[in-house]
């Protein structure tokens, strides 16, 4: 996939993320997600126990770069980790990811545990090429 602005690119993926756009409503196929942000809220205001946030991370000459955050918090720990496993494999599908030529670019997640939000963390970076020949 390509786009030929910022601003389309970002709501192709929230769209392919989202059932309803308007409410942030996730994807039938998110079985984990409780929401879709198209963009990073406050800590507090993140819905819980499982939400994805989509913003801007860089735009660069041949790239639009945003950053996929799914934020992950539950009573059990064990419990935690198998639903941020499970939200990382339903992202990776959605955006083709798990094919043998995404147009996301590679699947590359970084997880760790965030005591401050007392919340399981996983980042990962799309790639969006540019069609508006900058």
């Amino acid at each position: 996939m390509a786009a030929t602005s910022l601003v389309n690119a970002k709501a192709d993926l929230y769209t392919r993320l989202c059932a309803n756009t308007t409410q942030g409503t996730p994807a039938a196929t998110l079985t984990t997600i409780s929401r879709v942000y198209d963009h990073e809220p406050n800590a507090g205001e993140i819905a819980k126990p499982t939400s994805i946030t989509l913003m801007t991370a860089s735009v660069d000459p041949e790239y639009f770069r945003f950053q996929l955050r799914i934020y992950c918090a539950d009573a059990t720990q064990d419990i935690t980790q198998d639903r941020l496993d499970l939200a990382i494999d339903q992202v990776d599908t959605i955006l083709g990811r798990n094919a043998n030529d995404p147009y996301f670019g590679p699947s590359q997640w970084a997880v760790d545990y965030v005591d401050e939000i007392g919340a399981w963390l996983a980042v990962s970076e799309v790639l969006v090429g540019r069609e508006d020949y900058f």
